[in-house]
């Protein structure tokens, strides 16, 4: 399990003494970024980043955890579409892990303006290009409604097939 990537077109300085000037005079350079103590988001207000973890259910916990993090240092603590994006989060994580194949899943996430999109990546079967939603699932069921909770609590979700027998399944909420 770790990070991976690095936060796109933004640099968060917590601490001056922490960072060599030579990286930060390298970041404004490559990047053309207005970089201060508190950090500072790019003239095109991206951010981003991702975490590779193992296809286990005992990831989704660590998922969830990873961005309520990142969208509450991004958005603000208490920004009131986090519970959201947790829960539709918790749903397509949980199934790269139940149902995916590969030893790991990868959760990213993209914010971009008013919007932010959090995806997960993970590898299936070959033939197998995305998850099937089921017929409705009866009130008894205790699965087979992911998908249709991932719909509610998003403003947008989709499926993407990547090469080589993987698939993002990805959703957006509206940070605004």
């Amino acid at each position: 399990m770790g990070i991976v990537g690095r936060v796109g077109w933004r640099l968060v300085v917590r601490d001056r003494s922490s960072v060599r000037p030579r990286r930060m005079h390298q970041a404004r350079r490559t990047f053309d970024l207005p970089v201060d103590h508190g950090g500072s988001v790019s003239r095109l207000g991206l951010a981003k980043g991702s975490l590779r973890l193992p296809t286990e259910v005992g990831s989704v916990p660590v998922g969830r955890q990873w961005l309520r993090d990142v969208l509450g240092r991004e958005c603000g603590a208490g920004h009131p579409v986090i519970d959201d994006a947790l829960q539709a989060l918790s749903e397509i994580l949980t199934n790269a892990v139940l149902h995916g194949t590969g030893p790991q899943v990868r959760v990213a996430y993209t914010l971009v303006g008013e919007w932010a999109e959090v995806a997960v990546h993970n590898r299936v079967r070959p033939g197998e290009v995305q998850p099937r939603r089921r017929k409705p699932a009866p009130p008894s069921a205790e699965s087979g409604r992911g998908l249709d909770l991932v719909e509610a609590f998003s403003d947008q979700w989709g499926i993407t097939v990547l090469p080589e027998d993987e698939i993002k399944v990805w959703f957006r909420v509206r940070l605004a």
